[in-house]
């Protein structure tokens, strides 16, 4: 995903992959979120990744007709992703 976002801003986006831990840490620190919250959201990004989604087609049967693909999406919608983000913090 930050290889396809780095393409579409035209700017150089890298994912670090960081511990749990780590990440509350940013959470509290940097974003200055209330510790009931950050933890919250590291519990649901854990939660992500150990449990698979099953495959279904909900999305293609809410929107009557099949999703696109990320990057037809990136493209579409690029204009989204040009402009100067909010979430200044994580660039500190």
């Amino acid at each position: 995903m930050a290889e396809r976002l780095s393409f579409v801003t035209n700017s150089k986006i890298e994912y670090i992959n960081i511990s749990s831990e780590e990440f509350y840490h940013t959470l509290t620190t940097r974003a200055k979120l209330p510790k009931w919250l950050a933890r919250h959201i590291v519990e649901l990004d854990e939660l992500a990744i150990n449990v698979t989604e099953p495959t279904t087609d909900t999305v293609e049967k809410i929107l009557n007709r099949k999703p696109r693909i990320m990057n037809t999406y990136l493209q579409e919608s690029r204009h989204l992703y040009t402009k100067k983000p909010i979430w200044g913090f994580w660039n500190k």
